[in-house]
């Protein structure tokens, strides 16, 4: 094991965010770091980014080049010849799809996920020497041990993770760097309350020869200082500093201690996190300069920005979409709502509606469970483990056990996150439609557009330090 060079207060004072399904994708935060601030990937659903971007002839030969620098050729060898097609799929064909994750994956659906971690990470390193940083989901538990694994070969310098409890992450980044076995519980739902199952991966099955790894530096996301003590207290390891996410932030949120509306009181007590003892950054609302200095006097080491760095030219949301909403939030034609309905995980999700009919907005239209990432673990009636999602079909839904209730106003979010990063699933010659997310700095986005429509991560970086570059004032 190599310690990481890095320590946390060595950091930069921007983390961009990472934004899934594929917005924070490899470019956006090679362009984020090449610019001296901490470029962070998406690891959620990276897999099936993989194949899809294979599928479409991958434009460029970026994911046959990581691929080919993959540790294990045979590996690379077996996803290529399943997915790549060199002309790109015919235009109304459906992409093809790998199984769904689940506590027990095929060693096949392992490997994918570890090469398409590993591929993303190391693209997102080439041509600089800066860190990169990888989030993940809690939540979306099923890939995150083979997920770490894929991110640890490349070279991984930070692990951000959220939406749940993550204290179990810095053992298994231990483990994992050192080439042992590890393993993780997975909540199991009954009829009467939840249970744990076990889930394990052992970097041995994948036979690649070991090398020397190095240990990345831990950085939970939380909202509150409750959970920031906690995980100092139970974590089996270091926590090496937070990042702070308030209920401004997009995405997921955590919930409001009244369950319906958000109030001053659910934002994070700064005092106490900084009577923590570790660097902390700020998310939700900090993407300009005045934001950024106010959370250095607060004594933060700086922000985490998703939004404005979500609608800049290096993302990887599809470019007329993009164009699309900046248009409509130039034009004052968005609205911006958090929607405690709508996500499978139970968290508030915050949508942007940009234009009557741009996006999917419809629960009904949207039950297509065949991707699986939010699916939830459940106990059949013959103790088996089942997997169930409040946004598949309502009858299948109920049929599985599922409750009415949970599945009033589902979204499926894997489907439309995908689209928005212009991978839309095609069914019966019609694609899917995204779903946008953002949080309240799409003022900012606005203020940044009014100057330069086409603007970039660089932009947004000086901008916040309070900088200018040439296509900002061009």
């Amino acid at each position: 094991m190599v310690l990481n060079a890095v320590r946390a207060d060595q950091l930069p004072q921007i983390f961009q965010g990472g934004m899934g399904m594929g917005i924070s994708h490899w470019h956006l935060a090679r362009r984020v770091a090449e610019a001296g601030q901490l470029g962070v990937i998406s690891g959620t659903a990276i897999d099936t980014i993989l194949i899809r971007r294979l599928q479409l002839g991958d434009e460029g030969g970026h994911m046959r080049a990581a691929l080919a620098a993959f540790p294990k050729q045979s590996i690379a060898d077996a996803i290529l010849q399943k997915y790549y097609i060199p002309e790109g799929k015919e235009h109304e064909d459906r992409f093809r799809s790998a199984s769904l994750p689940g506590l027990h994956m095929p060693k096949e659906r392992q490997q994918l996920i570890v090469a398409a971690n590993f591929c993303e990470v190391w693209l997102a390193k080439q041509g600089h020497n800066n860190p990169i940083g990888i989030n993940l989901l809690d939540k979306i538990a099923a890939p995150n041990l083979a997920s770490l694994f894929g991110a640890l070969l490349a070279g991984i310098d930070v692990v951000c993770m959220g939406a749940g409890n993550p204290s179990w992450v810095p053992k298994v980044l231990r483990q994992l760097v050192e080439w042992q076995s590890c393993e993780k519980s997975i909540p199991v739902n009954t009829d009467s309350a939840a249970e744990q199952a076990t889930q394990c991966f052992d970097p041995a099955e994948l036979g690649i020869k070991p090398y020397a790894l190095h240990l990345p530096l831990f950085i939970p996301i939380i909202s509150s200082e409750i959970m920031g003590k906690m995980l100092i207290r139970r974590t089996d390891g270091a926590v090496d500093g937070f990042i702070v996410e308030n209920h401004r932030a997009g995405g997921h949120n955590a919930p409001p201690r009244n369950k319906h509306d958000y109030q001053d009181s659910d934002d994070a007590r700064l005092d106490r996190i900084a009577a923590l003892g570790l660097p902390f950054w700020l998310a939700g609302n900090y993407a300009n300069h005045e934001q950024f200095t106010a959370a250095l006097e607060q004594g933060a080491h700086g922000v985490q920005i998703g939004s404005a760095f979500a609608f800049c030219q290096d993302s990887g949301m599809e470019p007329k979409l993009r164009d699309q909403c900046i248009d409509s939030l130039l034009a004052g034609e968005e609205s911006l709502n958090t929607d405690f309905n709508a996500s499978p995980t139970g968290y508030p999700f915050k949508v942007l509606n940009p234009d009557p009919g741009l996006i999917r907005n419809n629960p009904e239209n949207t039950r297509q469970c065949d991707l699986g990432y939010l699916r939830q673990a459940y106990k059949k009636d013959d103790d088996s483990i089942g997997y169930r999602c409040p946004a598949e079909a309502h009858e299948t839904f109920i049929s599985k056990g599922g409750h009415d209730d949970d599945c009033t106003g589902k979204i499926c979010l894997c489907n439309g996150l995908l689209a928005t990063c212009g991978l839309a699933q095609k069914r019966d010659g019609v694609a899917e439609l995204p779903l946008v997310t953002a949080g309240t700095s799409v003022k900012d986005v606005k203020r940044l557009a009014v100057i330069h429509k086409h603007y970039r991560a660089a932009d947004v970086i000086c901008d916040v330090l309070g900088k200018q570059t040439e296509s900002l004032i061009a």
